[in-house]
């Protein structure tokens, strides 16, 4: 009997829970909250994530492909004329990362007082997941299809 290599081993332990927690940000309970888990589910299910959640959402990507397969050096642009946060040279977390290609401080400071203190850029408007993937030329044939079908008929 052929020795099954341990790839495909760990693959047949993957789930319908671990694809859903794969598309979106719940992943605490499925994986444990390791972010290593949850990059080798990725790796071995990525494909099967991108192509479902393709299907359901054209034009947008699932969390752990904005996590794991953004392509280097690519964020999503500021379309409302004001300067990216992170092209602002005296801003100190000019580097803190991306939530969806989105900035992560655009969310809000943290709490002040007895409310959200909301980051300055909270109102900043960025291009759309479909608008970042159209410029970067991601965009698979039949999400194009599909989003100029949904256009025709809106």
């Amino acid at each position: 009997m052929p020795r099954l290599k341990r790839k495909q081993l760990a693959r047949r332990h993957y789930t319908s829970e671990h694809i859903a927690a794969l598309r979106t940000l719940d992943f605490l309970n499925v994986f444990g909250g390791s972010d290593a888990l949850r990059r080798q589910a990725w790796e071995h299910l990525r494909e099967t994530v991108l192509s479902e959640h393709i299907a359901e959402k054209p034009g947008t990507r699932p969390e752990a492909w904005w996590r794991y397969s953004i392509p280097a050096g690519t964020r999503r642009e500021r379309i409302d004329g004001g300067v990216h946060p992170y092209d602002e040279p005296n801003n100190p977390k000019r580097h803190c990362g991306f939530h969806y290609g989105l900035p992560y401080e655009r969310h809000s400071e943290g709490f002040v007082g007895t409310g959200w203190k909301p980051h300055p850029d909270a109102l900043a408007i960025y291009e759309t997941q479909t608008d970042y993937l159209r410029r970067l030329n991601l965009l698979t044939a039949a999400e194009i299809q599909a989003l100029e079908s949904k256009e025709l008929n809106s």
